[in-house]
Protein backbone atom coordinates (compact mmCIF):
# COMPACT_ATOMS: atom_id res chain seq x y z
CA UNK A 1 0.00 0.00 0.00
CA UNK A 2 1.14 3.44 -0.92
CA UNK A 3 -0.71 6.28 0.75
CA UNK A 4 0.73 10.15 -1.11
CA UNK A 5 -0.38 13.18 0.44
CA UNK A 6 0.49 16.39 -1.46
CA UNK A 7 -0.13 19.43 0.61
CA UNK A 8 -2.03 22.59 -0.10
CA UNK A 9 -0.07 24.87 -2.49
CA UNK A 10 -0.64 28.10 -3.77
CA UNK A 11 -1.61 29.17 -8.26
CA UNK A 12 0.76 31.76 -8.80
CA UNK A 13 -0.49 31.80 -12.30
CA UNK A 14 -3.72 33.22 -11.73
CA UNK A 15 -4.90 37.19 -10.85
CA UNK A 16 -4.85 37.72 -7.18
CA UNK A 17 -7.96 38.22 -5.40
CA UNK A 18 -8.20 40.66 -1.96
CA UNK A 19 -4.62 40.39 -2.03
CA UNK A 20 -4.47 36.66 -2.37
CA UNK A 21 -3.66 33.54 -4.72
CA UNK A 22 -5.95 30.86 -5.33
CA UNK A 23 -5.03 28.06 -3.26
CA UNK A 24 -5.01 24.47 -4.47
CA UNK A 25 -6.34 22.56 -1.34
CA UNK A 26 -4.21 19.29 -0.07
CA UNK A 27 -5.05 15.98 -1.60
CA UNK A 28 -4.35 12.31 -0.59
CA UNK A 29 -4.04 9.79 -2.50
CA UNK A 30 -4.18 5.52 -2.19
CA UNK A 31 -2.59 2.95 -4.33
CA UNK A 32 -2.82 -0.47 -2.83
CA UNK A 33 -1.95 -4.11 -4.90
CA UNK A 34 -1.58 -8.14 -3.86
CA UNK A 35 1.50 -10.64 -5.07
CA UNK A 36 1.24 -13.91 -5.54
CA UNK A 37 4.47 -16.07 -6.52
CA UNK A 38 3.77 -19.63 -7.14
CA UNK A 39 6.41 -22.33 -5.53
CA UNK A 40 9.07 -24.05 -6.64
CA UNK A 41 7.82 -27.50 -8.34
CA UNK A 42 4.62 -26.49 -9.27
CA UNK A 43 3.52 -26.28 -12.90
CA UNK A 44 3.64 -22.86 -12.88
CA UNK A 45 7.15 -22.03 -10.85
CA UNK A 46 8.72 -18.83 -10.92
CA UNK A 47 5.61 -17.34 -11.98
CA UNK A 48 3.42 -14.21 -10.32
CA UNK A 49 0.57 -13.07 -10.69
CA UNK A 50 -0.01 -9.31 -9.07
CA UNK A 51 -3.87 -7.67 -9.12
CA UNK A 52 -3.64 -3.80 -7.97
CA UNK A 53 -5.31 -0.21 -8.00
CA UNK A 54 -3.75 3.44 -8.26
CA UNK A 55 -6.11 6.33 -6.83
CA UNK A 56 -8.10 3.97 -4.89
CA UNK A 57 -10.93 6.44 -4.04
CA UNK A 58 -10.66 8.35 -7.57
CA UNK A 59 -9.52 11.61 -5.86
CA UNK A 60 -9.59 13.96 -8.71
CA UNK A 61 -6.85 16.65 -8.61
CA UNK A 62 -7.24 20.81 -7.64
CA UNK A 63 -8.20 22.64 -10.43
CA UNK A 64 -5.29 24.47 -11.36
CA UNK A 65 -4.82 27.47 -14.14
CA UNK A 66 -2.31 25.77 -16.73
CA UNK A 67 -3.64 23.77 -20.16
CA UNK A 68 -3.89 20.63 -18.28
CA UNK A 69 -6.38 21.99 -15.56
CA UNK A 70 -3.96 20.94 -13.19
CA UNK A 71 -0.46 21.27 -11.95
CA UNK A 72 1.60 18.29 -13.28
CA UNK A 73 4.04 18.50 -10.97
CA UNK A 74 2.63 17.74 -8.32
CA UNK A 75 -0.41 15.94 -9.28
CA UNK A 76 -1.27 12.99 -11.72
CA UNK A 77 -4.80 13.70 -13.95
CA UNK A 78 -5.46 10.05 -14.05
CA UNK A 79 -8.04 8.43 -12.16
CA UNK A 80 -9.17 5.26 -10.19
CA UNK A 81 -6.93 2.59 -12.42
CA UNK A 82 -6.88 -1.18 -11.75
CA UNK A 83 -4.29 -3.28 -13.43
CA UNK A 84 -3.42 -7.33 -13.54
CA UNK A 85 0.12 -8.13 -13.80
CA UNK A 86 1.50 -11.79 -14.78
CA UNK A 87 5.20 -12.37 -14.80
CA UNK A 88 8.01 -14.87 -14.83
CA UNK A 89 11.27 -15.50 -14.72
CA UNK A 90 13.22 -17.75 -17.42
Amino acid sequence: MLVSYVGSVFDTGTTQVNGQFFKLEAITTTNVHAQYRFDAGSLLQDTRIRVGARNVFNRQPPLFSSNYGFLGSLHDGVGRFVYLELGTDF
